[in-house]
């Protein structure tokens, strides 16, 4: 499935970010490609729902970025 994920975000082109995620006083930067990274490496269930995810955020032309900035916020408050 991490063939899926590079597939989607090469045809959708997203210019890379910086992500600035605050926590517990302390400010942590994650790049957009570290999030994608994290996403290809996650648990296959965990795939399956964010690329359903990203096929509807997609489908009502929604900001992938917006959902990548939540998953890198997510990413911070579960590992810090």
């Amino acid at each position: 499935m991490a063939e899926w994920f590079d597939q989607f975000f090469e045809e959708k082109k997203l210019p890379s970010e910086i992500f600035k995620v605050e926590y517990k006083g302390i400010t942590y930067w994650l790049e957009s490609k570290f999030v994608i990274f994290q996403i290809k490496s996650s648990l296959p269930v965990e795939r399956e729902k964010i690329k359903k995810l990203l096929i509807r955020i997609d489908s009502e032309n929604g900001d992938i970025n917006d959902y990548l900035r939540f998953l890198a916020e997510a990413y911070i408050k579960t590992h810090y």
